[in-house]
């Protein structure tokens, strides 16, 4: 399950309040919210968020690139092509 915003931020917090120990952040933030052990992916998350986030200094998720939209001549024109496409047939 990914965190929320609020708990990378609190990761973070115990990652740089705890002198940049990978080991110790996931520790401290399983103890402050009376989570089982295991209950987090571990070190390798964490390393990911910290990566992540000294890259571009956001905690949010990146938004993708998505479908760039088309313009109505275009759509015409697939219509068109389509349509003389199928008589020629």
């Amino acid at each position: 399950m990914p965190l929320e915003k609020k708990e990378r931020a609190l990761l973070m917090k115990l990652f740089y309040r705890n002198g940049s120990n990978l080991s110790t952040a996931p520790l401290v933030y399983q103890r402050l919210k009376d989570l089982r052990k295991g209950a987090m992916s571990g070190q390798a998350a964490l390393k990911k968020i910290i990566t992540k986030f000294q890259g571009i200094r956001e905690l949010s998720v990146l938004r993708g690139r998505g479908q760039k939209r088309i313009s109505s001549e275009t759509a015409e024109e697939v219509a068109l092509t389509m349509v003389e496409r199928v008589s020629d047939s």
